[in-house]
């Protein structure tokens, strides 16, 4: 629970939430196009509704039509766009927290060209295999569209959603490293991604795997329970701010587990904090 410690006092402790809430509202974009992409809340009906025969991919990629195509698509290229932004900007910022001490957006334009590249690549790996993922995920469920029982075929699909969950914390938690390699160290993309994949495997690999499947799974689940609001605006309204939350979690997550692994000195602690650590 280290990384996951850490991460939330940064977020949380450390300036009494100020840096959660800077850092949240530039998600927010990211957060509402994600929830047109990757709704949770479409996964209450997908288990009502469940039934086995239907073999065709597109009704199975859409969880049997339970999310909209065109949202799902207009959801993509929004996190494409603001996804590279709002990381780019919060990349920024962050690492300089963490350098220098200061936090505080003072020029976004300009905080958004120091990390823009490193963000586009960020985006290039990661959505594409998303994409990937997906596909493959939808072909086990067309899979278990074979079985003889309903609650079979069920319960088989929910074991892969779990499993498909898993894989993408673990895919995360490798490739940590990823971006402040490429921010910090101005590595090319191919160096930063083997030197996060070298340094994030074993033990530290299993850390960073709690760090960042626990919240993910969370995230999702509660977004899930939002099938049973079935009041649409408040189900996107809440799923924006639910992905808004684990985007700047992630993201922060990073750096703090780039300056943790390399065992590098973090100047980010104000004076007031350290002496009330220091008293407890």
């Amino acid at each position: 629970m280290k990384f996951l410690n850490k991460t939330l006092e940064y977020l949380f402790l450390i300036e009494k939430g100020k840096r959660f809430l800077i850092l949240f509202l530039l998600s927010l974009p990211m957060g509402f196009f994600a929830s047109l992409a990757m709704p949770s809340h479409i996964y209450v009906d997908w288990i009502k509704n469940f039934d086995v025969g239907n073999n065709n991919f597109l009704d199975a990629l859409q969880l049997a039509g339970t999310q909209d195509y065109k949202s799902m698509i207009i959801g993509v290229v929004g996190v494409i766009i603001f996804g590279v932004i709002t990381l780019a900007m919060m990349a920024t910022i962050i690492s300089r927290s963490l350098r220098v001490g200061i936090f505080k957006p003072t020029r976004l334009i300009r905080e958004f060209n120091e990390s823009f590249f490193p963000a586009l690549y960020v985006a290039i790996i990661y959505i594409p295999s998303g994409i990937v993922l997906k596909i493959v995920f939808t072909v086990f469920l067309v899979f278990w569209q074979s079985a003889n029982a309903v609650a079979t075929g069920l319960a088989l699909s929910i074991i892969t959603m779990l499993l498909f969950f898993l894989i993408v914390g673990g895919l995360i938690a490798v490739s940590v490293l990823f971006m402040p390699y490429m921010t910090i160290n101005g590595i090319n993309p191919f160096h930063a991604f083997h030197t996060s994949f070298a340094k994030c495997t074993g033990e530290t690999g299993l850390k960073l795997l709690v760090a960042t499947a626990l919240p993910i799974i969370a995230i999702i689940v509660a977004g899930a329970m939002l099938g049973f609001v079935e009041v649409v605006w408040v189900q996107v309204l809440v799923e924006s701010l639910l992905y808004s939350m684990l985007y700047t979690y992630l993201v922060a997550l990073s750096f703090i587990a780039y300056y943790e692994i390399n065992a590098l000195q973090r100047v980010d602690y104000p004076r007031d904090y350290i002496l009330y650590r220091g008293k407890k």
